[in-house]
């Protein structure tokens, strides 16, 4: 059985965000700015070599 909410779900499915309902919680307001994919792997892969950097001089 289908119900406004289910339909307006579908309708989001489908790519219409504007004519559905959109869901988000309370980490949304955490959310200081938008980072391409590219700028996230490169800060992942910076702090990958900060740490192994630091890892080896606490090694010697």
């Amino acid at each position: 059985m289908r119900t406004r909410i289910t339909e307006r779900l579908g309708i989001n499915i489908e790519g219409d965000i504007d004519a559905g309902y959109l869901y988000c919680g309370q980490v949304a307001g955490m959310v200081h700015e938008v980072l391409s994919v590219k700028e996230v792997i490169d800060a992942i892969v910076q702090g990958a070599v900060f740490l192994s950097k630091r890892l080896r001089e606490l090694e010697a």
